[in-house]
């Protein structure tokens, strides 16, 4: 999947949505919404980046996106089961961000966590049947489906604001902390436009009025990967659907997807998939 802001439709009566993603591995280029994403391990280990943090987490742990939150989700060698649940914060009254006046101090509920801050192990196990009853809900349908959701939403996120550790927002910090990610957010969607193109490091830093070192070491904080192979992927994944929706030859499709030469991407586009490009036309 490409990187991009991401904008979300929603049914009328209830903004929100649950995934359940069983695979053998699970990857999502780094991405931002207005939305607040939470996300459950149910089975496997799942690596996944939140602005600047990194966490391999485990059955049974969780991790809060709020809104804004550059994020990211990448388990091609991890065996994962996952729920992921979106909602916009007008579900629960919020006309803006959410949460409101304060941010978590983690953005990864894990055990050790719990076990450092001395909160009950329990709360796992609350959150995962509150994703439950919310998954029944929007998948029965049964009279009043929106309401007993909602509910359940409040349920969620007075439950984290009550027992998670945060801070009062520092506005000095806060805008700081936006300003690297509104740059960020502009780095991304360059690449998605100009992936076609020979770009290269110096060429793109240079763009955005850095210097290499600046612009690595901001990409790989909130990215969690370096510029070439996170730009590899944005081509392997555009190569991917170009194969699979057309008839024109891997090497045409390689070389319009800014790789230099075959064997350069079947290389990468095997590294980045775990597959080989001519496996999609069997």
């Amino acid at each position: 999947m490409k990187a991009y802001y991401e904008k979300r439709s929603y049914p009328p009566e209830l903004p929100l949505r649950l995934y359940k993603h069983e695979r053998n591995s699970f990857s999502f280029h780094a991405h931002w919404h207005s939305d607040v994403e939470l996300v459950l391990v149910r089975e496997g280990t799942l690596r996944i980046g939140i602005n600047r943090e990194i966490q391999i987490l485990q059955k049974g742990e969780a991790a809060i996106c709020c809104s804004g939150d550059i994020h990211f989700y990448d388990s091609v060698d991890k065996t994962s089961a996952i729920d992921i649940l979106i909602f916009q914060p007008s579900l629960i009254g919020c006309h803006g961000n959410w949460p409101q006046q304060i941010r978590f101090d983690h953005s990864f509920i894990t055990g050790s966590m719990l076990r450092d801050n001395r909160l009950p192990l329990s709360m796992l196990e609350r959150l995962d049947e509150i994703f439950q009853t919310v998954y029944r809900e929007i998948t029965d349908r049964e009279p009043c489906y929106a309401m007993f959701a909602t509910g359940k939403m409040l349920e969620l996120c007075g439950l984290l604001q009550r027992v998670l550790p945060s801070s009062p927002v520092d506005h000095r910090l806060e805008n700081k902390r936006i300003t690297g990610l509104k740059t960020m957010q502009d780095i991304i969607q360059y690449l998605e436009d100009h992936y076609m193109q020979p770009l290269t490091l110096a060429e793109t830093a240079g763009h955005f009025g850095m210097s290499v070192f600046h612009f690595c070491r901001l990409f790989q904080s909130l990215v969690g990967t370096n510029f070439k192979d996170y730009l590899n992927a944005i081509r392997a994944d555009a190569a991917e659907e170009r194969i699979l929706s057309g008839e024109e030859s891997i090497t045409t499709v390689a070389m319009e997807c800014g790789f230099n030469n075959i064997r350069t991407f079947n290389r990468v586009f095997k590294s980045a998939k775990g597959y080989t490009p001519s496996s999609l036309r069997i």
